[in-house]
């Protein structure tokens, strides 16, 4: 087996740093650094830190339909609901996945670094002013309407608040980091691997990627293109979302509603590429069968789209987030990606690790939407705009809860990489538990007020049955503070685990503490500012597992 790409020599002749005409390096700080190391850290702290907000205001908001009268956020509830809803979708979970791409696709595919490094900077601070401009915006004014968490299109005022305008700016803004992180993340994967790394071998998570990429910078620009037609409205009267207008509800469903753009399902695209990796790097037997999980995770991708094939029909649905047959076929590649999960893991494992009780997690939050999904035609739930709270712990428990729990499982995993040290396992455990359990229990509250009658939407459950319903609200606030506490103990532990490592010697930072099969593992831990001193020959889809295999190791 041999050795290539060593990192280049200085130049012979060239003075040593302090003598003069030597180039004088300028450390990077937390504000212009564009080290794709640095940055997916940034993303991955940013992206806790909002949902964190937006955690605490769905307390709230459980706390204000708990009992009879309770008033704790007076006429604001449609507003903090509009608030918590575009945080936890578009600030969390999607910025997560790019923060975990943007750190581990250029080493996974033996890349020194991004395509373009200074794009990556401008799209995580795009992302981060976005973000805090949408906050800013519900604190300081009242943007019009409920925004893009609910079907129903804004009422067009000619001469919007500054609040409304605060409000749209900000989604132009974290959409467009969207779209250049994508853009910088697709392009790496297409032009700077390294030699032998052909597009069959790429690591499931980096092809993950690369899908969630593609499909991100088809989805994102009708996105920005509703949001257009959002200010015409607000500013000048047009009425192109009005009841009067042909279809105008629908497009609106469509272009802008949370609910009705295949941005929102491909967060399970990444969920199913890292898990696999986390399967494989894992088990007895690493060597899952290439192809059809490269297949299963492009068909969850492409199935995304199949929410724009639907009608009107689309606001009535209670079974959200899957309103169609055509959109409810994305199940399919998570179900054949779990098949081979366990085909892969049939041997055993090679030593537990916390990163699979939050793959158990991510499957048994789906298993129970499931069979919820199958239950709830039979109990005659209603839909439109006066509908369930069922629909509404149905999308807490596949939209969010699932795919939080995924990405946790990759942040995990890969920890010795990102931080120099693996998170402690103790604290994952207890995050594990806390995050299921909150979100467990925030999505039966939910499930079962719908059962019970209760509809979506209210600030306050009125008439003779709403008393049956306010356990169930009681139920939702605990799950939404174990919620909080887990995310809490994330943030402690990769406070203690960053700390630790930064003063640990070299040797207790194990470059491949798993026997891992692909490039990150090649590396110190963390990666040096070019991320490989030597970048080991790429034969096949598990260089490492080769390399391994020529000199003797282990396999």
């Amino acid at each position: 087996m041999t050795l290539t790409a060593t990192r280049p020599a200085e130049s012979p002749g060239a003075p040593p740093p302090g003598v003069s005409g030597a180039p004088v390096v300028v450390p990077e700080s937390l504000f212009t650094t564009s080290d794709h190391k640095r940055l997916g850290r940034h993303y991955i702290v940013a992206a806790t830190l909002f949902v964190l907000v937006g955690a605490v205001i769905g307390v709230v908001l459980e706390l204000e339909l708990s009992g009879r009268g309770v008033d704790i956020v007076g006429n604001e509830y449609g507003r903090l609901y509009s608030l918590h809803s575009t945080v936890t979708m578009l600030l969390f979970v999607s910025p997560l996945w790019i923060g975990l791409g943007t750190y581990l696709v250029p080493l996974q595919i033996g890349a020194r670094r991004l395509a373009f490094p200074r794009l990556q900077a401008l799209a995580f601070w795009s992302y981060v002013v976005g973000g805090l401009l949408l906050l800013a915006s519900y604190t300081f004014g009242k943007p019009n309407g409920q925004g893009i968490a609910v079907s129903t299109a804004l009422q067009p005022i000619k001469g919007a608040s500054r609040a409304t305008d605060l409000w749209s700016a900000s989604l132009v803004l974290v959409t467009v980091a969207a779209i250049l992180a994508s853009a910088n993340l697709f392009v790496t994967v297409v032009k700077l691997r390294a030699v032998g790394m052909t597009v069959a071998r790429v690591p499931a998570f980096t092809w993950s990627m690369f899908a969630f990429s593609a499909a991100t910078l088809l989805s994102a620009p009708l996105f920005l293109a509703g949001m257009l037609l959002v200010y015409l409205d607000q500013h000048f009267g047009g009425g192109l979302f009005a009841a009067t207008q042909v279809n105008g509800n629908l497009v609106w469903q469509h272009l802008v509603w949370l609910y009705g753009r295949p941005d929102v399902y491909l967060v399970v695209v990444p969920a199913l590429g890292a898990l696999t990796d986390v399967v494989a790097t894992h088990a007895r037997h690493p060597r899952l069968p290439a192809a059809v999980v490269k297949g299963v995770i492009f068909a969850a991708a492409i199935l995304s789209f199949g929410v724009l094939a639907a009608g009107a029909s689309i606001e009535r649905a209670v079974v959200q987030p899957t309103p169609s047959l055509l959109s409810a076929f994305i199940v399919l590649p998570v179900v054949l990606a779990v098949l081979l999960w366990l085909g892969g893991a049939r041997s055993g494992l090679r030593r537990p690790h916390v990163s699979l009780l939050y793959l158990a997690g991510f499957l048994l939050l789906l298993v129970a939407a499931g069979v919820n999904a199958v239950v709830a035609p039979s109990q005659h739930l209603t839909g439109g705009v006066s509908g369930s709270e069922w629909t509404v712990g149905q999308v807490h428990a596949v939209l969010v809860g699932a795919p939080t729990l995924a990405v946790f499982a990759g942040i995990y995993h890969w920890s010795p990489k990102i931080w120099g040290r693996g998170l402690s396992q103790l604290l994952g455990a207890i995050q594990w538990l806390l995050l299921l359990g909150g979100f467990a229990l925030t999505a039966a509250g939910m499930w079962g007020a719908g059962y019970a009658g209760a509809p979506w939407h209210l600030d306050d459950h009125v008439g003779p049955t709403a008393s049956s319903w306010f356990n169930w609200a009681k139920l939702s606030s605990v799950g939404g503070v174990l919620v909080a506490l887990g995310l809490l103990v994330f943030l402690a532990n990769v406070v203690i685990t960053w700390n630790s490592a930064r003063r640990a010697p070299a040797e207790d930072r194990p470059a491949d503490p798993y026997e891992g099969s692909t490039l990150e593992w090649a590396t110190s831990s963390p990666p040096p500012e070019d991320n490989f001193d030597v970048l080991p020959e790429v034969r096949s889809d598990v260089p490492l597992a080769d390399l391994r295999a020529a000199t003797g190791g282990p396999a």
